[in-house]
């Protein structure tokens, strides 16, 4: 059996850990080293493309874009992003957490609306056209998001709706569960010592029999985290790239349009699989009008900017 994982009936049951390695006493975990291989794919992706003239950067300049971009677009934009849009009102109580990134708290809408506003300030720098630079983004940017993807599932976090018992691709995901959900049968048995579930499931990645147990006490769901990072992230960017590549002189802009379009589309089917975003405390976030989940509703207006860039590709982005 591979460590993390065991099987109850026809499901597997997650337990994968979320730290990869350590280094001196310090965790290196999974979702840091997504960000990690998003920025350098981004960077090797974003230069071929200077390099090919396909790109309004120049060779030079894609290490300093790609750099400033990852901090103040990315980092700056996910994490203030998710404090307005899903924890207001922690984060209005208490500013200072958001520099508290090891606890967790990425938005991906954030992100995108920070590197909207980057590459704005930076085109007007440069005196470039910000369509044209964000044509140049868009394409690599889906990698990251599906990094992103593939690391919540190993985190065993975000997951999906409960699926049907016969779906053979569902997952059970005891990191749902907390100490308190357990039998009082099954907590006697644990060590004094296991007082949560990360020391429980910690336990339970050399206890076959532990994690059976855990388990059987949720039911399988979609691995949501799986679907968008298929559609959102490789899928999109098979797109983009595809058409950046093919076709030789494409408006400013378009490029943009269809990044905005399909990820919102990909992002609002997608969630029709996913569990609704929580509240800070853990709770279910309510429903949107038209009972969206908030992943939901926020792409909506991502399909609004897209039509705007579509607009202008299709009026001004030719002449620029």
């Amino acid at each position: 059996m591979v460590s993390g994982w065991a099987v109850s009936a026809t499901h597997y049951i997650h337990n994968l850990d979320p730290v990869a390695f350590s280094v001196f006493g310090f965790d290196i975990r999974w979702y840091g080293i997504a960000y990690v291989l998003g920025f350098i794919a981004g960077y090797i992706i974003l230069h071929q493309l200077a390099v090919r003239g396909k790109s309004v950067l120049k060779p030079h300049e894609t290490s300093d874009f790609i750099t400033y971009a990852a901090l103040f677009g990315v980092m700056l934009g996910g994490r203030l992003g998710y404090m307005l849009l899903y924890d207001l009102n922690h984060f209005l109580s208490n500013p200072l957490i958001i520099f508290q990134l090891r606890s967790g708290g990425m938005a991906s809408h954030g992100a995108i609306a920070g590197l909207m506003i980057f590459t704005g300030v930076y085109a007007y720098r440069k005196k470039l056209n910000w369509p044209g630079l964000g044509d140049s983004l868009v394409v690599v940017a889906p990698l990251g998001i599906a990094f992103g993807r593939i690391a919540n599932f190993v985190n065993g976090e975000l997951w999906g709706k409960p699926c049907p018992p016969d779906y053979k691709l569902g997952v059970r995901f005891p990191t749902e569960l907390a100490a308190s959900d357990l039998p009082a049968t099954l907590r006697a048995s644990l060590p004094t010592e296991a007082d949560t579930m990360d020391k429980i499931l910690y336990l339970a990645r050399d206890d076959s029999a532990l994690l059976q147990q855990l388990g059987e006490l949720v039911h399988p769901r979609y691995p949501s985290q799986l679907f968008q990072a298929a559609l959102e992230g490789f899928l999109l960017f098979a797109i983009l790239i595809t058409i950046r590549l093919i076709f030789k002189k494409i408006p400013y802009g378009l490029l943009t349009a269809l990044f905005f379009l399909l990820y919102a589309g990909f992002r609002i089917f997608g969630e029709v699989y996913r569990e609704p975003d929580r509240n800070g405390d853990g709770s279910l976030r309510h429903q949107f009008a038209m009972d969206l989940s908030a992943g939901q509703f926020y792409s909506l207006f991502m399909g609004v900017a897209g039509l705007c860039f579509l607009w202008y590709a299709l009026t001004r982005g030719r002449k620029a």
